[in-house]
């Protein structure tokens, strides 16, 4: 259990890490910067995107889905003003950042192959 949390902790850092080499307008001053915001963003996704999800359910659906990036964004942009060693340009890099991350991230969890564990049975 805790070597999977592990895991999943170093494909976020890895993901936060080709977030900023791609999107212009968010830097990460040392790799210290990199592990907070990762942290950060594991807290905010864990206990504030649920209560954010729930609050604006109704306008998810009437966007058919697609006011979940205005929400990732603006926790990716709350997150980063948060951690001293990164800064973020505006709302525009927030909104591809986040969605660079979610592909990174998705991306290395699929390579690692470290997705639900459902088995074969």
């Amino acid at each position: 259990m805790l070597i999977r949390l592990l895991i999943h902790f170093a494909v976020m850092v890895a993901a936060v890490i080709i977030m900023v080499q791609i999107v212009p307008g968010i830097e990460v001053d040392s790799f210290a910067g990199y592990v907070q915001v990762a942290v950060v963003l594991a807290i905010a996704n864990t206990i504030v995107r649920p209560i954010i999800r729930l609050i604006s359910a109704p306008i998810i659906l009437m966007t058919l889905g697609l006011f979940l990036f205005v929400i990732n964004a603006a926790l990716l942009r709350v997150v980063i003003g948060l951690v001293d060693d990164a800064s973020i340009d505006g709302f525009g890099s927030a909104l591809v950042g986040s969605i660079i991350l979610t592909l990174a991230s998705m991306a290395i969890g699929f390579v690692l192959n470290i997705g639900d564990d459902k088995k074969p049975g």
